[in-house]
């Protein structure tokens, strides 16, 4: 073999080792590492994540980190065993290779002496002065059924009422933000012992409300009108000697100051109403209104459900001062909420389940000066 052939060889040697190695499926691999298959897309794990995180442990506002197959999970304090159970399912996951909890804890919560958030709304979503669950006049939508003591015009009595807080505007202020607005409302009663149900009496009632609040303090100034109506089947089916019809109709003005305690557990109010333009001339114009409200800070069923009570008290001086009392305790159904919301003044939409009790002077204007009791239940609703 000539000398050019043997200069060849390696050459051509190292040309067929490179072809081979092109030609080889097999892929280089660096030292110390195992092969893994390939891992689903992110965006894939921390959907498959939050769904878990909701099924399984009701888990809605976590905070969830992903980085080369290890995930972070950012929640609220949990025990420890359903911490432990969380764990497990994180690890569970398609494409997890680590998993970690991370519990935060809220923040401070504000004082409760802390001003509101100063700015001008137009159409508010909140009240700041919040409604008062005891009082039979409050305006909002309601259906209730009473059973009156001994009284001979009726006995089952269908009340429900409809009405509404309406905020127009809230102007911020050094001390506190003012909101205007009305309220209104009808108040009828229904004979349910009557063929037809009849229509007994009907309140109508209308204000221009100014709400004030600051932290646990707020007020409700307003200047209202109402009037009352007996019913046309009511007076057709009566004798005049059996009911001492009057054209009750008048304007007051009241004021209501609040405090509440305990994180809104508790809540005491107290103010006043004159009268002053009546029909008839005869009404006494003043009258004084307090009372108290219990919200229980322990909820069931996810937050759903909260027991409540109130009471309401109401001296008049046509009654000789002597005291209207309403008393109310049921459950309220509310949208569960965070501490923080508690504490901002803000109330979601709620309904409530109540018993009620009352005795005094009837506050069913063409009876107001007849005195009588019932026992009865109710739902009210609170936008």
């Amino acid at each position: 073999m000539s000398s050019a052939a043997w200069t060849l060889r390696p050459l051509i040697a190292a040309a067929l080792l490179c072809l081979s190695l092109a030609a080889s499926p097999a892929r280089a691999q660096i030292p110390g590492t195992a092969p893994s298959p390939e891992r689903p897309p992110e965006d894939y794990i921390r959907g498959y994540a939050a769904a878990v995180l909701e099924r399984e442990f009701g888990i809605r506002d976590a905070r969830i980190g992903l980085k080369e197959g290890a995930i972070t999970i950012r929640v609220r304090p949990l025990p420890p065993e359903e911490r432990s159970r969380l764990l497990r399912a994180l690890r569970s996951l398609p494409g997890v290779e680590r998993a970690e909890v991370v519990e935060e804890h809220a923040a401070p919560l504000p004082p409760l002496d802390a001003p509101e958030t100063a700015r001008h709304e137009f159409l508010p979503r909140s009240d700041l002065f919040a409604p008062l669950i005891a009082d039979p006049r409050w305006p909002h939508f309601s259906l209730g059924y009473q059973f009156y003591f001994n009284d001979q015009a009726f006995q089952n009595v269908f009340a429900p009422s409809f009405g509404e807080t309406i905020p127009f505007y809230r102007l911020p202020t050094p001390a506190g933000p003012v909101q205007f607005g009305v309220h209104a409302a009808v108040f009828p009663i229904f004979d349910l012992d009557a063929d037809s149900f009849d229509l007994i009496n009907a309140d109508y009632w209308v204000a221009g409300a100014a709400e004030y609040k600051r932290g646990p303090y707020s007020a409700l100034f307003r200047i209202f009108h109402q009037s009352s109506h007996l019913g046309d089947e009511f007076l057709l089916r009566t004798r005049r000697d059996e009911i001492n019809r009057v054209n009750l109709s008048y304007e007051a003005a009241g004021l209501l100051l609040s405090r509440e305690f305990f994180e809104r557990a508790l809540r005491l109010y107290a103010g006043a109403e004159y009268i002053f333009h009546r029909d008839p001339r005869r009404l006494k114009p003043w009258t004084l209104q307090y009372g108290a409200e219990l919200y229980s800070p322990v909820t069931y069923f996810g937050g759903w459900l909260r027991p409540v009570a109130g009471l309401d008290i109401k001296n008049a001086q046509e009654a000789g001062w002597d005291a209207n009392l309403s008393l109310r305790a049921g459950v309220q159904v509310e949208p569960p909420r965070e501490p923080s919301e508690v504490l901002s003044g803000l109330r979601e939409r709620r309904i409530q389940f109540m018993l009620e009790f009352f005795t005094g002077r009837s506050p069913n204007g063409q009876f107001y000066d007849e005195t009588f009791k019932y026992l009865g239940v109710g739902m009210h609703l609170y936008f």
